[in-house]
């Protein structure tokens, strides 16, 4: 006899399944397409070995497709254009393929194992986002790398590796900014280990994106946050919607620390309830930010981390005494 659970899992698996037909029907999908983000990813890294700058667009570089209207080419942080410097210099085609299906092959497994493991909770959630979670599969974008590594920050806490945990914490927030909303988590849930993992990898990782690019491009990515909140150009972000609701210039300005300072607010009620905490600061990444589209929404994923159990493989082996250990 199937159960509820049993027939739930059935039903996830084939939500994700057609939300990855119906993207695949609706656009002709190529890694290698102008306008794709890995081809975007690409074309930062050719403007860094070229000594142009990230944010700008010159005569002799890959051209790319700047939406909105007014937006830079990148919305990212400098150390994703310094991760593609060395790419960049191998074959355009194949690397952007290769990074596609890295990322594509990460929000998969980890969305199956969700469907395969995961309690009604975390089927019911992907069951929701699954046309969410099919898009990003085919995006190449950062958040299908982001998605299962705020997943197995959960994880790998729930496996006694705090320190895994810190470190990718720290690459979430050094490559897009929102996902260092789970440092919030981790403060209030007072996860010591994790939190000096994550200041050791954040400080490195900082220091190979300052190596890698300069001082000037990050104080050019912040001019570049600055404009998409004032000139609110993200209709589902929250300046996005303030603008559609003729808030003020002022109001839409100070929009995105006021949803942090929400955040942290709920974060910190939420202390005592760790998976009400974790969801918390999951939503945060997302609409702590500017930028909000329907990739950056695949990565509410991750709040069925909670509701699925860790792989196996992430777990510590206990240590070995008496007669064995000899």
């Amino acid at each position: 006899q199937i159960g509820p659970t049993r027939l739930l899992r059935a039903i996830a698996i084939l939500a994700l399944v057609l939300g990855c037909a119906t993207r695949l029907a609706s656009i002709d999908p190529s890694a290698a397409d102008k306008g794709q983000d890995t081809w975007n990813y690409l074309a930062a890294g050719e403007r860094l070995n070229a000594g142009h700058s990230i944010y700008a667009i010159v005569p002799g570089d890959r051209p790319t497709i700047i939406w909105p209207p007014g937006f830079a080419p990148l919305g990212s942080p400098p150390l994703v254009a310094v991760v593609w410097r060395p790419l960049a210099l191998l074959p355009d085609t194949i690397v952007m393929w290769i990074w596609w299906a890295v990322s594509a092959a990460l929000m998969l497994a980890t969305s199956l194992w969700i469907c395969l493991k995961g309690k009604w909770q975390a089927l019911l959630g992907l069951f929701v986002l699954s046309p969410m979670v099919a898009a990003d599969i085919f995006s190449g974008n950062l958040n299908s790398f982001l998605a299962p590594a705020m997943a197995f920050s959960w994880w790998s806490l729930k496996a006694g590796r705090p320190r895994v945990t810190g470190f990718l914490t720290a690459l979430g927030a050094v490559l897009k900014i929102g996902p260092a909303s789970l440092l919030l988590w981790l403060a209030v849930r007072r996860e010591g280990k994790a939190l000096v993992a994550f200041a050791i990898g954040a400080a490195a990782l900082a220091a190979i994106s300052l190596l890698g690019a300069g001082l000037q491009q990050h104080l050019d990515f912040l001019s570049v946050a600055r404009t998409s909140t004032d000139g609110a150009m993200w209709g589902a972000s929250v300046p996005g919607i303030l603008s559609q609701l003729n808030a003020s210039q002022a109001v839409i300005e100070l929009s995105i620390p006021a949803v942090w300072i929400v955040g942290a607010a709920i974060i910190w009620a939420l202390r005592h309830h760790p998976a009400g905490a974790f969801a918390a600061a999951v939503v945060l990444t997302i609409w702590g930010t500017p930028v909000v589209h329907l990739t950056a929404a695949a990565l509410l994923l991750a709040v069925a981390a909670p509701f699925t159990p860790s792989p196996a493989w992430l777990k510590r082996k206990a240590a070995v005494t008496g007669p064995e250990a000899i």
